[in-house]
């Protein structure tokens, strides 16, 4: 018996132990590889070489805000223009958040043979969750319209 439980710790520390040293190795030769091609890919250019392509780079990965990109003409689409403004506002986004972190403690409380009132209750919140989630998936969908997704 004795023997078995030394074994059993010893296996577990050495796969513990040897997963973790493995995985650095990795990690670390990855970096070293990944610095070196870096290293060569850069031989010959200037400094200020470099930077135009930096600079580059960056102006190719910025991306506009969706929400800005997606911003209705509000002489056009009126209706779209109001539901972008409440979508968009810092309220309805804290209001949206509030009901999430209800809706995980909700869940969080549930237990199983719990009072049937209880469980009614509970049903009821997850009613009312779900209409204020599809609510606010149609008011998004209004928004953006099909750009959304």
């Amino acid at each position: 018996m004795l023997a078995t439980t030394i074994n059993g710790f010893f296996f577990v520390g050495f796969i513990l132990i040897g997963s973790f040293f493995l995985m650095n190795f990795f990690t670390g030769v990855m970096f070293l590889k990944y610095n070196q091609v870096e290293a060569r890919e850069k031989v010959g250019y200037t400094p200020d070489n470099i930077t135009w392509v930096a600079i580059q780079k960056m102006i190719i990965d910025q991306r506009c805000d969706h929400a800005i990109m997606n911003k209705p003409d509000y002489r056009v689409h009126l209706t779209r223009f109001k539901a972008w403004s409440i979508v968009n506002s810092i309220g309805f986004e804290i209001f949206i958040m509030a009901i999430i972190l209800l809706n995980v403690v909700q869940m969080g409380i549930n237990f199983e043979n719990a009072p049937v009132l209880y469980a009614w209750l509970l049903d009821q919140t997850n009613y009312f969750f779900t209409v204020v989630f599809i609510f606010e998936m149609l008011l998004k969908m209004q928004a953006y319209n099909w750009r959304y997704f």
